[in-house]
């Protein structure tokens, strides 16, 4: 992709959405499969409607596993905000002239 080439502007943009599509596929499928995974481990849970006996769950399988991929947004999203914080603390121990014990 860095490598210019000889060939039209199209073809360079087919060819990096080519590769942006590759580097998703990996992750939707594993999302995919955790997500059908937890519907049918729902669906074999025992759970069942009251007048049909049919099971019901698979949905609340669903629910359960996407509450778990969400809980770890928080903290992914703590570390993005803290990590300039430190950097600009570091920066401002460096630039006032402190002892290096100070900044660890």
């Amino acid at each position: 992709m860095a490598v210019p080439q000889n060939k039209r502007l199209r073809m360079q943009v087919i060819a990096g959405t080519a590769v942006g599509m590759e580097s998703c596929a990996l992750p939707t499928l594993v999302i995919v499969a955790a997500l059908m995974g937890s519907y049918y481990l729902g669906m074999d849970s025992g759970i069942v409607a009251a007048d049909s006996g049919k099971p019901i769950a698979g949905f609340f399988g669903t629910a359960v596993a996407t509450m778990g991929m969400l809980s770890s947004a928080s903290f992914v999203l703590t570390m993005d905000f803290f990590g300039p914080i430190s950097d600009n603390a570091g920066g401002i121990v460096e630039m006032s002239g402190e002892p290096e014990e100070v900044g660890r």
